[in-house]
């Protein structure tokens, strides 16, 4: 019953917080900051790594708190790999599963970026 309501909370997160909002840097952090002390320690009375029940929300995280030389880096990686230019030997998710972000596609992964609201 708990992987059941872990997996819909990982995709109400999802969906409804992050698909649906723009994050600065502050706000970035301040989910990082959220999930870790509330989220996840609920879940740990279950698992020894709670943060493994939200594949989503943890691999979006990872990619709103990037620094922004990083994120501009991979945006513009998975920008060239989503338009067909890329290199035969080119494997688009290769700067994911560096990062860790495992449960997002390369298409999934640049529309979170999209999402950081970097200031001026």
């Amino acid at each position: 019953m708990w992987q059941l309501i872990a997996r819909r909370l990982d995709n109400f997160l999802y969906t409804e917080l992050i698909l649906a909002n723009r994050f600065t840097p502050g706000g970035a952090a301040q989910l990082r900051f959220d999930l870790a002390h509330t989220i996840y320690p609920m879940f740990a009375l279950y698992t020894d790594r709670p943060e493994t029940l939200f594949p989503q929300t943890r691999d979006s995280c990872i990619l709103l708190n990037l620094l922004r030389g990083s994120a501009e880096l991979l945006r513009d990686s998975l920008r060239t790999s989503l338009s067909g230019q890329v290199l035969r030997d080119h494997n688009p998710l290769a700067p994911l599963l560096e990062l860790g972000v495992y449960s997002l596609t390369p298409e999934e992964a640049a529309d979170v970026l999209s999402r950081r609201s970097i200031p001026d």
